[in-house]
């Protein structure tokens, strides 16, 4: 996103310029009218060009559908149903749910598109290639599961399945469909697809052991890669909080800050320097090497918020000085 640099900064500008020849004859509550609808806004855009083109929105659009499947597998808990979510058996790679219940063991692999997923009669081509790699992961993902956790399964069935949201409102409500050892579960239909299994394959007491051995490894992974400073497991909270919150609140802090300058500054040569100086200090500091190696994501989140909010206030606050200036 580094390079794009001219292209948030010209989004963040944008409404102030289209409104500067309006706001340059208004005057009154009108003038403060259009500075607060348009200048305003173009920062704010910005920001949600950052968080857009970071990823972020479709990094958490898959952690809230997976929230979703789970949400779906925990309404079964009464009926002797257990659920570990994030069991991680190969680097860079995980198991977003494994599900324990009367019927045996189920590995499930949660995916998220705002496009129409394909089914049976096929669909679109790029779409067609993310759900085949989708369910060669699920497979593995069983095999996985099968081999890992072999002696405590004891000869259980171990199911799999890819469970499939989109944003498409007119998709989803397809049956489920088998693809060699996989099953594609539209999101909508797990639920009903896990009951529909009323054959008993394993007790109560073997669904205890099965799922304490895969939270036993669940929990020892976390501790391992809590202590090398990485987590894997994207979830909403972790997503939110690197992407999403840190440039909002930063931008927050800056315009807030800005305010209380000119407030306390009636100097407005020292309030413009002070607003360059944080300005170039948020350049600075995001294009240092130690902070784009850092692991700590909200950090860098953050300095685009901050940097993008202070080009905006300063250019603006210019533009008031020149305008007082020459009246």
């Amino acid at each position: 996103m580094r390079s794009q640099w001219l292209l948030f900064l010209s989004v963040a500008l944008l409404p102030t310029v289209v409104t500067l020849p309006a706001m340059w004859l208004a005057h009154g509550p009108e003038k403060w009218l259009l500075i607060g609808a348009f200048v305003v806004s173009g920062p704010w855009l910005a920001i949600l060009m950052i968080i857009l083109m970071s990823g972020a929105a479709s990094i958490l659009m898959g952690a809230y559908a997976e929230d979703w499947t789970a949400q779906s597998i925990r309404s079964l808990r009464r009926r002797g149903w257990h659920l570990t979510n994030g069991l991680q058996l190969r680097p860079r790679s995980d198991v977003d749910h494994v599900v324990v219940g009367p019927p045996g063991v189920f590995v499930i692999e949660t995916k998220w598109s705002a496009e129409a997923w394909p089914n049976q009669e096929g669909g679109a081509d790029f779409m067609t290639t993310s759900l085949h790699n989708a369910i060669d992961q699920t497979s593995k993902n069983r095999w996985d599961v099968s081999k890992h956790f072999e002696r405590v399964i004891a000869g259980a069935p171990v199911r799999a399945a890819c469970v499939l949201w989109t944003g498409d409102s007119n998709s989803g409500g397809e049956d489920p469909w088998e693809n060699g050892d996989v099953t594609v579960v539209p999101g909508s239909r797990l639920r009903s697809w896990l009951l529909a299994f009323d054959k008993v394959e394993i007790n109560e007491d073997h669904a205890q052991r099965i799922i304490a051995e895969v939270q036993n490894q669940v929990s020892g992974r976390d501790k391992y890669n809590a202590n090398r400073g990485a987590m894997h497991q994207a979830s909403v909270r972790r997503v939110v909080s690197n992407y999403v919150l840190p440039p909002i609140l930063a931008a927050v802090v800056a315009f807030y800050g800005s305010v209380l300058l000119v407030r306390l500054v009636e100097n407005w040569q020292v309030s413009v320097a002070v607003m360059t100086l944080a300005l170039v200090a948020g350049i600075l500091t995001s294009r240092y090497s130690k902070v784009r190696a850092s692991k700590r994501i909200w950090l860098r989140s953050a300095l685009w918020g901050w940097t993008i909010a202070f080009s905006a206030i300063v250019i603006l606050y210019a533009a008031i000085v020149v305008r007082a200036l020459l009246s």
